[in-house]
């Protein structure tokens, strides 16, 4: 990846943890991001379509809240392509303004599931709690208020964005709380680096018909290929009849993977691989 700048597309207010993952992403590259906020994740795809972002980060997996196949279907239906992924452990900070102290307390603002993760915490300090659209739109609004008695649930990112005190940090109740992004570009190369290892994601439609799911993984299997992640989502047609996003270890190049691919097209209407792209850490 060549050095310099490029612009981000993520969805959520400044300080989101989407905006988190794009520094996580860039800081081992010479990149500096220009991260841009948008009030979708459609807009982040039609960002990158435009050319106002080179790049668009799309939160896809969480380890507790699950599969997002809303994300999967926007990828799927945008001219854009999957060139990279990054996972990023949430951790929730309780914020208040500079001068606030947790004893002045009393209302809690967040997104649903992060009030949902911290809400062992959150029940012993016997706080009043509210639900917002964002976790670093929280943030930002407990700044703009400016009340010592009002605090939000965001990272500790979030809280030096908008210079908040972290008053409690880490009050999520599992610790093994991460989300997997997926990086999407409108123009990506198919270059295969050596020494690195690749994920793929592909999408494919298939009736409701005995067997017809098994034949259509019998290829991977066959050919050693291991599937790291398969999830179901209806078509618009109302017939039973499913999209499968499917991702596996490799890249679309490999025999192996060619094979399977070469196959699977023979058993359904319509494949489409979404990306090949380098693995990301999961540390």
């Amino acid at each position: 990846m060549n050095s310099g700048e490029r612009t981000y597309a993520f969805q959520g207010e400044a300080g989101a943890y989407s905006e988190q993952a794009i520094h996580k992403y860039t800081e081992k590259e010479d990149i500096v991001p220009r991260c841009l906020p948008c009030d979708s994740l459609g807009k982040v795809i039609r960002e990158v379509e435009s050319g106002s972002a080179e790049t668009g980060i799309i939160p896809v997996e969480n380890s507790i809240g699950g599969y997002v196949d809303r994300a999967y279907r926007l990828i799927a239906g945008g001219d854009v392509e999957v060139v990279g992924e990054v996972y990023l452990q949430v951790r929730h900070s309780l914020l208040g303004t500079k001068v606030a102290e947790l004893s002045e307390i009393e209302t809690v603002y967040s997104h649903p599931q992060a009030l949902k993760q911290c809400r062992e915490v959150l029940s012993k300090l016997d706080l009043e709690t509210h639900a917002t659209y964002d976790t670093a739109g929280s943030a930002k609004m407990i700044k703009e208020k400016d009340q010592n008695k009002l605090a939000a649930i965001a990272s500790r990112f979030a809280g030096k964005k908008y210079d908040l005190k972290v008053l409690l940090e880490d009050i999520q109740s599992s610790s093994d709380n991460h989300t997997r992004f997926l990086l999407v570009a409108s123009r990506a190369s198919d270059e295969k680096k050596d020494g690195m290892k690749y994920k793929t994601t592909v999408t494919f439609e298939l009736g409701d018909s005995p067997g017809a799911l098994y034949h259509c993984l019998a290829p991977f299997a066959e050919k050693g290929i291991n599937l790291t992640m398969i999830q179901s989502r209806p078509t618009d047609t109302g017939r039973w009849e499913y999209h499968f996003d499917l991702e596996f270890e490799g890249h679309r190049s490999d025999s192996d993977a060619r094979d399977s691919l070469k196959r699977l097209r023979s058993l359904v209407p319509e494949v489409q691989v979404l990306g090949s792209y380098p693995r990301g850490d999961r540390s």
